[in-house]
């Protein structure tokens, strides 16, 4: 019961500090009646085995009424070709070689009528430039104001195009830039501290008339914080953890009025980890020990990650009991829990104020590469499915085409490229 009051804290700390007033208990229960709608939960095989070659980090667009994949990272290195289909099983080359080089770990979107392909690495050389094309076929080049970068994450909202964060190999950024035409490009957020931290890997969503920035990495930590913005420059944070464990090179779409999250990969089998599962990475040991007036330790130990010494300190004074006990509907004991990573009771309880990273050794199990999740607004997450049939795989991609969404590729736990095709409503 302690670790469930202590993660609500938590939650009542991140919305007082972001200005973000949780949901209501009206909304939550609209928000459980969108389970009415399709909800991923089962996946057929389209086919094992592909035209194209295995491969991830690649990028597929719906356009045209055709159903495009575009270069990665296979087998042998980094591609440039193009392919296409219609009927999900029929796969036509459009290109062996498109005009941009090799590449994988680009960010990738449908602007202005075209197919896009934002910065990207091969090896280690990560570029500067994007490329769009209206047929897949040809493909000419625009520069980028952002400089060099892969890992990024790329949306449109109201015909306008956004990239987000990213490295450039030598540094992890959290910027923000838009273009009307995919050639010139504003910054609009610095990088720097405010904001969302800096990531790679990440998923950066439109929907609800705002833009969304989803987990990812940040050198070696995974996150599950969701962000969002109006506008690109002032960003609020919607939940520091959500439901699904923090991880990073996931498939995120919208579809349904929904945001989803799909496989990706967070810290890999059982390595010990040099901090408490509820003291998260980041939590240093002065912001820790800045625990405002009203809290207890046991609650101060389930900081989550990025929970910074001022937000610590701005918990409002006579938070109450009955506030604390007033879970909006459709939150389960385990989801709440998820939210502070799994810390049990007697961990807790062994992990003293300002535990640091070399005190402590907790074992931190991998993230399931084949879980689909969803919400509606950003805060609230709940599980389609745990162990969905395309298995466990991360850097592939999900899209939606002609009212289904398939996915293409990735790369399993063992390393094995992929070239399969699932679909799903």
């Amino acid at each position: 019961m302690k670790q469930i009051l202590a993660v609500l804290l938590v939650i009542t700390v991140v919305s007082a500090c972001s200005k973000v007033a949780p949901p209501t208990t009206a909304s939550a229960s609209a928000y459980a009646q969108a389970t009415a709608t399709p909800d991923m939960a089962a996946w057929e095989i389209g086919e094992r085995y592909c035209d194209f070659s295995a491969r991830a980090y690649h990028a597929a667009y719906s356009m045209n009424d055709r159903l495009y994949v575009v270069a990665g990272r296979g087998t042998s290195g980094s591609l440039s070709d193009v392919w296409w289909t219609i009927d999900c099983e029929n796969w036509v080359s459009s290109t062996a070689k498109a005009e941009f080089a090799p590449r994988d770990s680009f960010a990738s979107a449908v602007f202005n009528k075209k197919m896009w392909v934002i910065g990207g690495a091969n090896k280690t050389v990560v570029f500067s430039d994007s490329y769009g094309s209206a047929d897949g076929i040809t493909w000419t080049m625009s520069p980028s104001g952002f400089g060099a970068r892969a890992g990024l994450g790329a949306a449109v909202l109201k015909d306008v195009l956004y990239v987000s964060a990213g490295t450039n190999g030598k540094k992890t950024m959290s910027d923000v830039w838009s273009s009307k035409d995919g050639g010139s490009w504003t910054k609009l957020k610095d990088d720097d501290s405010k904001g969302f931290p800096p990531r790679t890997g990440h998923g950066m969503l439109s929907f609800a008339g705002k833009l969304w920035i989803i987990g990812g990495k940040s050198g070696e930590n995974y996150l599950s914080d969701v962000w969002s913005s109006v506008d690109g420059i002032d960003w609020k944070i919607a939940t520091i953890n959500a439901g699904f464990t923090p991880r990073a090179d996931f498939a995120a779409m919208t579809y349904k009025d929904r945001m989803w999250v799909l496989g990706g990969f967070g810290p890999k089998g059982t390595t010990p980890q040099a901090v408490p599962k509820n003291s998260p990475q980041s939590t240093t040991q002065t912001a820790s020990q800045s625990v405002p007036q009203g809290v207890t330790q046991t609650a101060s130990q389930n900081v989550p990650q990025g929970v910074t010494q001022a937000a610590l300190q701005s918990t409002p004074q006579g938070v109450t009991l009955a506030a604390l006990q007033s879970v909006p509907q459709g939150v389960s004991q385990s989801a709440l829990q998820s939210a502070a990573q799994g810390v049990t009771q007697t961990a807790s309880q062994s992990a003293p104020l300002g535990t640091t990273r070399s005190a402590l050794q907790v074992f931190i199990p991998s993230v399931p590469g084949n879980e689909v999740w969803w919400s509606v607004n950003g805060y609230y997450w709940v599980s389609s499915t745990a162990n969905a049939e395309f298995g466990q795989r991360s850097a592939f991609t999900a899209v939606e085409y002609k009212d289904k969404i398939y996915i293409t590729g990735g790369v399993s736990p063992d390393n094995k490229y992929k070239r399969d095709i699932w679909a799903s409503q």
